[in-house]
């Protein structure tokens, strides 16, 4: 919080119309925030720079760099083209950072990388990319619904 003390004097080349509290900034920071957008969305996935800060902060921890390479792969699954092959062996490979054979197997239950995830979750994506590792040709917008 900014104290008084730390405000200009008349003395100082700067004039106020009024005097400002600490309050008021207080206020202003609350309003600021509430108009910026820090999600991840925004920042990672719409900010070239965000995404590259993002990767570089998952490899500092090996299960943050799972994490990462786990969302990596959902997304070129998403993007990839309507190969079918293609599609099927990304669903093994994401089903496969999921599973407990896994050199870093994913149990809420476990303190590994994406035990902050419900075990519903972790179940729905596992089961939606053993699906479509199966399928002849898999959708692309499989992960969507689990992704959100």
């Amino acid at each position: 919080m900014l104290h008084n003390s730390y405000l200009p004097t008349s003395v100082d080349k700067l004039t106020l119309k009024h005097r400002i509290t600490g309050k008021d900034i207080e206020y202003h920071l609350i309003e600021l925030e509430s108009l910026l957008c820090f999600n991840y969305v925004y920042v990672v996935e719409r900010q070239p720079i965000g995404k590259l800060l993002f990767e570089q902060f998952c490899s500092t921890d090996a299960r943050k760099s799972v994490a990462w390479k786990f969302l990596c792969k959902i997304e070129e699954y998403e993007t990839s083209d309507d190969d079918g092959e293609s599609r099927r062996s990304l669903a093994k490979l994401i089903a496969s950072l999921l599973s407990s054979d896994n050199d870093a197997p994913c149990s809420s239950h476990d303190s590994l990388w994406c035990s902050f995830l419900p075990d519903e979750l972790i179940q729905k994506f596992t089961s939606t990319a053993n699906d479509a590792s199966h399928e002849s040709e898999p959708s692309s917008d499989i992960f969507f619904e689990a992704y959100k």
